[in-house]
């Protein structure tokens, strides 16, 4: 089965083969971007993008949560480069993190793929039926489809409230100074009047600092990209938090990078004072002709005629070798 995306929409594709329980793999392409998604008997049992690759994110999101550092990451890829497994079962051999921890990370990481499917207008699909197919049983935990169309229906309804208050992932939230009492609950409870926040909204609170930007708060929270965002938005009508001004925000840029052309300033002053203790010029700070002394060029001019005087004595020995020959 193939067509394209204006004929059937990706809600309908999934509600289809999750309906009649289908196994095989579905391929969704739109110009430079193309996706997977494996099928086991309705279920959603494997997820991979291009260009924005699962396992290349798995690593970027485990060390934004604390999780890794570089240098675990770094030996695990070098481990990747002679074996060929996969980062995460790699992560977790070598005991850098649990079978949970890559279970979790996997399942957001698909989820957010699978989330941004739904935005998808034009496109080309194709699904290739068999009888079985290969997936990780071991870490990737079966996706409903029940799950992911009610979700995602919702973030279609939802996304105009979302992007009117959330205009950009890159733009950074900060908490009001002054935090009115709320209770925290299990269940999530909307609403700017409602004195009550649901235990994820609490828990994305925690992780607005006035310097995260939303996509980075959307990596290190344990739920998946839609529930961060609509939490965000709950906590915004509530009065809890803000859009940070973004006059702050670069004028903390600037601050940062001021300090930093101060300190490379400092280094190359370091550097001009240390050598400038020598005698001779520092050509290698030119980038045209050295400069070079009257004394340096009236070296070079006696070596270059010493060198001349040589070379003529050389030539006239042999001529007079060959003359005494003949």
């Amino acid at each position: 089965m193939e067509g394209t995306l204006k004929e059937y929409s990706f809600a309908d594709l999934i509600q289809m083969f999750g309906y009649q329980r289908r196994t095989g793999i579905l391929t969704l392409k739109r110009s430079e971007e193309f996706v997977t998604l494996v099928f086991h008997n309705g279920s959603i049992v494997g997820v991979e993008a291009f260009p924005h690759r699962i396992e290349t994110m798995l690593g970027r999101v485990l060390i934004k949560q604390g999780k890794i550092t570089e240098r675990g990451l770094e030996r695990a890829l070098n481990i990747q480069r002679k074996t060929n497994e996969k980062l995460g079962r790699i992560l977790v051999d070598i005991g850098l993190i649990s079978k949970e921890d890559l279970s979790s990370s996997l399942s957001l990481q698909a989820t957010k793929i699978l989330f941004s499917l739904f935005k998808w207008r034009d496109g080309e699909f194709k699904f290739k039926s068999s009888e079985t197919v290969e997936y990780d049983k071991e870490f990737f935990v079966p996706i409903e489809v029940d799950n992911i169309l009610m979700q995602g229906m919702q973030m279609l309804d939802e996304w105009p409230r979302i992007t009117s208050l959330i205009r950009s992932k890159k733009i950074v939230f900060e908490p009001l100074p002054v935090k009115p009492e709320f209770e925290v609950v299990d269940e999530l409870h909307e609403g700017p009047s409602d004195k009550k926040l649901s235990r994820v909204e609490f828990e994305t609170l925690k992780l607005i600092d006035g310097k995260r930007t939303v996509e980075e708060i959307i990596d290190l929270n344990y739920v998946n990209e839609f529930i961060t965002l609509r939490s965000i938005v709950s906590l915004i009508e509530k009065g809890l938090v803000r859009e940070k001004i973004v006059k702050e925000v670069v004028e903390e840029r600037v601050e940062k990078k001021a300090l930093k052309i101060v300190a490379i300033a400092g280094i190359i002053l370091s550097l001009l004072i240390i050598f400038s203790s020598y005698k001779k010029p520092l050509r290698f700070l030119w980038l045209g002709n050295p400069i070079i002394s009257a004394e340096e060029k009236e070296s070079k001019k006696v070596i270059k005629r010493g060198e001349e005087e040589f070379i003529n004595s050389i030539l006239k020995s042999t001529i007079n070798y060959g003359s005494k020959e003949n």
